[in-house]
């Protein structure tokens, strides 16, 4: 684990453990909130100080990642090293007459199939998640300007009075 990250981990808990501990009044002053959460025009200044309230996603990797990582399996190593077995046993030192590439011809087909359609299954499965993950947005209630508001949750910043129900889903 990146050690930065250990350190701004520990950073949040050892805050969130301060702002548990805390009255209220000093968790409003810090987040310079109130009851009747922040105005608009704070929250929009917030928004471009902060930027939006998104979790970093994972890049998906380029197709040509995804091919090369559909050869390396378990599977393929072992009928790799059965093709080449067979190119000693088969080819280099067979008799002539009794010279065969047709295992090995079929073993390396097997290899391409396989590694083929597992790229193509991972690559349309990885775009369709992608697809599915941009129509998900997610509304919470917030109180701003003394009146409870939904917005997306991207749009959320850093002293916003938030209503939380049983409904809610917390990662």
């Amino acid at each position: 684990m990146d050690e930065n990250f250990d350190n701004s981990e520990n950073s949040i808990n050892g805050t969130l453990k301060l702002f548990s501990e805390a009255d209220i009044k000093t968790v409003f002053m810090t987040l310079e909130t109130s009851l009747g959460g922040i105005k608009n025009e704070e929250a929009a200044n917030r928004l471009e100080k902060f930027g939006l309230n998104e979790i970093s996603k994972e890049k998906v990797k380029p197709w040509y990642i995804q091919l090369l990582l559909a050869f390396l399996n378990p599977f393929n190593f072992i009928l790799g090293t059965l093709a080449f077995v067979s190119l000693f046993t088969d080819v280099i030192f067979a008799k002539e007459t009794e010279c065969s590439w047709i295992s090995i011809i079929l073993i390396i087909t097997m290899i391409l199939i396989s590694s083929l359609i597992k790229f193509i299954q991972e690559y349309r499965s990885s775009k369709t998640a992608e697809k599915l993950k941009n129509l998900i947005v997610t509304k919470v209630t917030v109180i701003r300007d003394n009146l409870p508001m939904e917005i997306d949750i991207k749009f959320l910043v850093q002293g916003d009075i938030r209503f939380v129900s049983s409904k809610d889903l917390f990662i």
